[in-house]
C-alpha cells in the first residue's frame, strides 16, 4: 500500500511540474506588436558576393524590409498590417523579425 502511495505522489509531482512548465510549442510572436521584417536576400533576388548586414533596410535602392503591426503567424505565413493593408509573407522568405 505504501509503495502505491509513493508512486502516486511521484506521478502527481511530475504531472504538476509538467503542467506548470508547459509544453514546448516553439516561440510565438506577439500579435498586435509593431515589428520590422527583414527579407532573405536570395528571396528578393539580391543575393550578392559582398557581405550585407542583416539589419540593412535597402540594397542599391531596393527595400529589403517591411514594417507594420503583426497580425498573426499561423501556418506557413506571417500576416502584417502595413499602413492599413494586410500583407501575407511566407515564412520561408523571412531572414528575421525585429520587435
Amino acid at each position: 500500500m505504501k509503495r502505491h502511495v509513493t508512486t502516486l505522489v511521484c506521478f502527481a509531482t511530475i504531472s504538476i511540474t509538467m503542467l506548470l512548465a508547459g509544453c514546448d510549442r516553439g516561440l510565438i510572436p506577439p500579435a498586435g506588436k509593431s515589428c520590422t521584417i527583414q527579407f532573405r536576400r536570395d528571396a528578393l533576388g539580391t543575393a550578392a558576393t559582398m557581405p550585407v548586414p542583416p539589419m540593412t533596410d535597402n540594397i542599391n535602392g531596393a527595400e529589403t524590409s517591411i514594417s507594420g503591426t503583426l497580425k498573426s503567424s499561423a501556418g506557413a505565413w506571417v500576416v502584417l498590417d502595413h499602413g492599413g493593408v494586410e500583407v501575407w509573407i511566407p515564412k520561408t522568405a523571412i531572414l528575421l523579425i525585429k520587435y
